[in-house]
């Protein structure tokens, strides 16, 4: 199950490699502490299970898993692309690399809450 566009996957892994090498790395531990985190709630939702997952990856983001270079090259193309718009570059960012994390099998059980969530289309910056 794919959350992002061809195109933004293949922008994605042009700028960012070993941003991604990392994450796949650490997606095991990212999607446990995500899991963690979101079963230990009395209430559960689609937005509640979303919220935790993008500010795990924002942290996860100011690590030096995470390569500044790329995510500067990666900010600057979003800076570009929204040019004159409301979109949020920095929030976008965020996103891409938390629909990224999302992907992962360790969500499966999941699947239905991520889904119903990112194909309602709902903006991950008024989440977060």
């Amino acid at each position: 199950m794919s959350y992002l566009a061809a195109e933004a996957l293949d922008k994605l892994f042009k700028l960012c490699p070993n941003t991604l090498k990392n994450i796949d790395q650490d997606s095991h531990a990212l999607a446990e502490e995500i899991i963690s985190k979101y079963n230990s709630l009395s209430e559960h939702s689609a937005e509640k299970l979303i919220s935790i997952a993008i500010s795990t990856m924002a942290k996860y983001l100011l690590t030096d898993r995470a390569k500044e270079e790329e995510l500067d090259a990666l900010l600057i193309y979003f800076e570009s692309l929204f040019d004159g718009e409301t979109e949020n570059p920095v929030e976008a960012l965020i996103g891409v690399f938390t629909y990224y994390l999302l992907e992962k099998p360790y969500f499966d059980s999941y699947r239905h809450l991520i889904s119903s969530y990112v194909f309602d289309e709902v903006d991950l910056g008024e989440v977060a």
